[in-house]
Parts: C-alpha cells; sequence; structure tokens
C-alpha cells in the first residue's frame, strides 16, 4: 500500500496574498485570517505554506 498526499499550489495572486499577510505590521490580517485556529495549526500552517511557496 502506498500513502497518498495532496500536492496544493498557489496561484500568484494567493501567494501575493500569503506574502501581504506574512508582511504586514500589526498582524491585523493575519489574526483575522486565523483567529479560530490554535497556536499549533497556525505554526503548521505557516510552515505548509513556506513549504509549498516558491
Amino acid at each position: 500500500m502506498t500513502n497518498a498526499g495532496v500536492l496544493v499550489k498557489l496561484t500568484p495572486e494567493g501567494a501575493a496574498i500569503c506574502e501581504q499577510c506574512h508582511q504586514q505590521p500589526g498582524q491585523d490580517l493575519h489574526q483575522e485570517l486565523t483567529k479560530n485556529l490554535t497556536a499549533d495549526e497556525v505554526a503548521t500552517l505557516e510552515y505548509l505554506l513556506k513549504k509549498i511557496l516558491p
């Protein structure tokens, strides 16, 4: 049996939004996007996005 995975690729617009979130002073948008996530989930999301972004 092989493990199946999911490959996700952001559009250029999606990558730009992620970069904007990462760089935005005050992290207002970041907080809004992650308000329902735990700290561990936020860390995992950031890790995964960094792995898939160019």
